[in-house]
């Protein structure tokens, strides 16, 4: 086993514990279940990394999975870009954590500080522009004699991991994410999840794990037109709703704290959903007619804002409370994709709809 070598790897499992507190708002779970494993592996990783002369903390040793094993004097064991991903992340969501339990605000502060001196990703500057490499200086082969055991892997994790780079990016941070999945090999399976979560695979459904390996998908599968690529081409309306099926993100995607309703489906679609989860604990309810949002529905399980990035092209909405018919006002914010929230409460259910409705 090689795992064990990735400092990274606890994290990547907390991943999946917080997600459930994430997108299902159960505060007792979070208190009980996630905090305190994620309050331990915070402080472990505080003691773990080192500054170095260059002002930031540094991790070593640390892997890139299934790709190095330890090299002499740790040449390509250091400062991972998955390693560097998933330690930033449980530094946020553990002081994200303490400030939601109202508890630990001194390692709150310090945790913070600490997820902003992390170093940068590693890159390669190739002639369409900079790529995110595994470990700074990874030659990018398959290498036994120094180490090197398998095909490219562990890039992408600041997208399919940790969501820092999302559907509400800067144009920057999303070229740089897109051009190192299009600049590594095919087999890396980690990029090819990478573009439907940021609305870039309408027309195709990339090949990874999640779709192609299990073998109630491959009857769907079958019906889809190969790519030359060895991925699939949606062309029928059935594909699509397939690919839905497969991805429920093309259909809701709240990966950036803001719910992006069809983000990855075709401009005159017509598909819905009902109680999808998204981040914050709302379940979202939707209906697509030939590319129009007709119908949206929200229910909160906290009491917090909800952010959604407006379907329509009007900002004259009306948000109801549909037990206690109470309105409430939208309030609109200055993003790149405009976009709205509104103070929703524990226990209560919101249709939205343009006033002209």
């Amino acid at each position: 086993m090689i795992y064990e070598l990735s400092m990274d790897m606890p994290a990547q499992l907390l991943k999946y514990i917080w997600d459930v507190w994430d997108y299902e708002g159960d505060t007792d779970f979070l208190r009980e279940k996630v905090y305190p494993v994620m309050k331990d592996l915070a402080i472990f990783y505080t003691e773990f990394i080192t500054r170095d002369e260059d002002g930031s903390y540094h991790i070593v040793p640390t892997i890139p999975q299934e790709r190095w094993v330890f090299n002499y004097r740790f040449k390509y064991n250091r400062d991972a870009t998955t390693s560097i991903a998933m330690f930033r992340w449980t530094f946020l969501k553990a002081a994200e954590a303490a400030a939601v339990l109202g508890v630990d605000q001194d390692l709150r502060a310090q945790w913070i500080a600490l997820s902003k001196e992390l170093p940068p990703y590693p890159q390669k500057i190739t002639a369409s522009g900079p790529v995110w490499m595994p470990v700074a200086g990874d030659p990018l082969e398959q290498d036994y004699s120094i180490g090197c055991l398998a095909k490219i892997s562990g890039m992408m994790a600041p997208v399919t991991l940790t969501n820092e780079v999302n559907l509400d990016s800067s144009p920057a941070d999303t070229a740089i994410a897109l051009r190192s999945a299009r600049f590594h090999d095919p087999v890396v399976w980690d990029k090819n999840f990478t573009y439907h979560l940021l609305g870039q695979a309408k027309d195709q459904l990339y090949s990874y794990v999640g779709t192609t390996a299990r073998w109630q998908h491959q009857k769907m599968l079958r019906q889809m037109k190969p790519s030359s690529d060895g991925n699939r081409i949606l062309n029928t309306y059935l594909d699509h709703v397939n690919a839905c099926w497969l991805e429920p993100e093309r259909l809701l995607n709240s990966r950036s704290g803001r719910i992006h309703l069809y983000p990855c489906v075709p401009e005159d679609f017509t598909i819905g959903f009902r109680k999808l989860l998204a981040s914050g604990g709302f379940e979202v309810s939707s209906e697509l007619r030939e590319g129009q949002v007709t119908f949206l529905e929200v229910s909160a399980r906290r009491s917090i804002p909800c952010h959604i990035v407006n379907p329509w092209t009007t900002k004259n909405l009306v948000i109801q409370n549909i037990r206690t018919g109470k309105k409430l006002t939208p309030v609109f914010d200055g993003a790149t994709q405009q976009g709205f929230s509104f103070a929703a409460e524990a226990g209560g259910t919101y249709s939205i709809f343009p006033a002209a409705y």
